[in-house]
């Protein structure tokens, strides 16, 4: 990740670009609102022409809405964000 102009930027995404971190790498917790603000500050700034994205995260943008938001039963929700009631971690599964 590059940034091509000269803007401001919240911490965390200061963060990535210092240490050339993908957004795939998020240093937030999955789901959490700085995930969630941390893509919808990328998708702002790439249409913007502010930033340049390694091609994963380039990818990751196009092709899903992480980073947006919609309303359901009329409440916002974050897009692209599965609920998950069961995870698996070292091959177990967790609740």
């Amino acid at each position: 990740m590059k940034l091509l102009k000269l803007i401001d930027t919240t911490p965390g995404l200061q963060y990535h670009l210092e240490r050339s971190l993908p957004l795939h790498e998020n240093i937030y917790r999955y789901s959490s609102e700085g995930f969630i603000n941390l893509f919808a500050e990328a998708r702002k700034l790439i249409s913007d022409n502010a930033i340049s994205l390694c091609e994963d995260d380039r990818i990751l943008l196009e092709t899903t809405d992480i980073g947006e938001y919609g309303q359901y039963d009329g409440e916002k929700v974050p897009l692209d964000l599965p609920m998950l009631d069961e995870a698996e971690y070292q091959g177990k599964t967790v609740n």
